[in-house]
């Protein structure tokens, strides 16, 4: 029996997300996604060593890949293209986060390229992803450089609730800095940075931080919340989307306004003010000083399950 066996399935339930080929897509929470074969490749070929996160550059072409490989269920990808590529051994290290389907037309063309990276033209692989995605209802997640080829031509419709929150909440806390000390490159996103970090932090290998990171308690409620959200936003018309949009820039709002100040607020600790002046007999001396409250900081000892802890994690140390 073919040992790939377990990680193959059929893509009939798959639901979109990054670039949508449809505007009338159902289904569609941002729990599985047609990757590249190019992007696991590129992952492939620094995956086993330690990261080097002074300089992230040397992982552009796995940014995409590395993001979705913690916020997604599930990254989808042509088997016959990993077998012949020889990627096998690394979708069976990510086999909880990787599922493998079979579709000609993702391995048809496979020799109009090189087998070192994409074409820098649209060509008819491209063409051929675009269409299995269509037709499996899926967004597709292009490499890199067909990205950047892409964007001019398809215009996404929808973008992750997860993702949105992850860009809403660092843009706001990168930018409290003074600028002296706001050095952040906006060209890394911040999950791929964490993932960086946590592989030198940790002396691991780049795919042991990423599976860490995805196995993580946070990273797997926040894959669980924010993959319903998107379920039920994308099932809504515009107007009908409008309380569930609300309610979550609400929250990112109201975090905004902690994290900015500190970073451990409603994490390590809550903040409570005491009235000093209602304390029985002695409550009027604080009144006659002119001290009025209080403000105390209790250790939150029993963390409640929250979605955006992961998000928060992206700023430990």
């Amino acid at each position: 029996m073919d040992k790939s066996s377990h990680l193959i399935d059929n893509a009939d339930n798959s639901v979109p997300l990054n670039i949508s080929l449809n505007e009338n897509i159902f289904g569609a929470a941002m729990t599985e996604v047609l990757v590249d074969l190019y992007s696991i490749f590129s992952l492939n070929n620094c995956a086993h060593s330690i990261a080097n996160s002074k300089n992230p550059a040397i992982y552009k072409n796995c940014f995409p890949i590395i993001e979705n490989l913690i916020i997604c269920e599930k990254v989808i990808l042509d088997k016959h293209g990993v077998m012949h590529h020889d990627l096998l051994d690394i979708c069976l290290d990510l086999s909880q986060a990787i599922r493998l389907i079979s579709d000609e037309r993702l391995y048809s063309n496979r020799t109009t390229e090189s087998n070192t990276g994409p074409s820098s033209e649209i060509s008819e692989r491209v063409k051929n992803y675009l269409d299995a995605a269509r037709d499996n209802e899926l967004y597709y997640s292009p490499h890199p450089i067909r990205g950047r080829i892409l964007k001019d031509k398809i215009t996404p419709s929808f973008e992750s609730t997860g993702k949105y929150a992850i860009k809403r909440i660092d843009k706001a806390i990168m930018s409290s800095l003074d600028h002296e000390f706001n050095d952040v490159s906006a060209k890394i996103p911040p999950l791929v940075e964490h993932v960086l970090c946590y592989s030198e932090k940790n002396n691991i290998s780049l795919l042991s931080s990423i599976i860490d990171i995805r196995e993580s308690k946070n990273a797997t409620i926040f894959r669980s919340y924010f993959g319903k959200l998107d379920d039920e936003i994308k099932t809504l018309s515009p107007r009908k989307k409008v309380n569930s949009l609300q309610k979550l820039t609400t929250e990112i709002e109201r975090l905004e306004k902690k994290w900015t100040r500190d970073i451990d607020l409603d994490v390590n600790y809550k903040e409570r003010t005491i009235n000093l002046s209602k304390i029985p007999v002695i409550g009027h001396l604080f009144e006659i000083l002119g001290i009025k409250d209080l403000d105390i900081k209790d250790p939150i000892l029993h963390q409640e399950k929250s979605q955006f802890l992961l998000i928060n994690d992206i700023y430990k140390k």
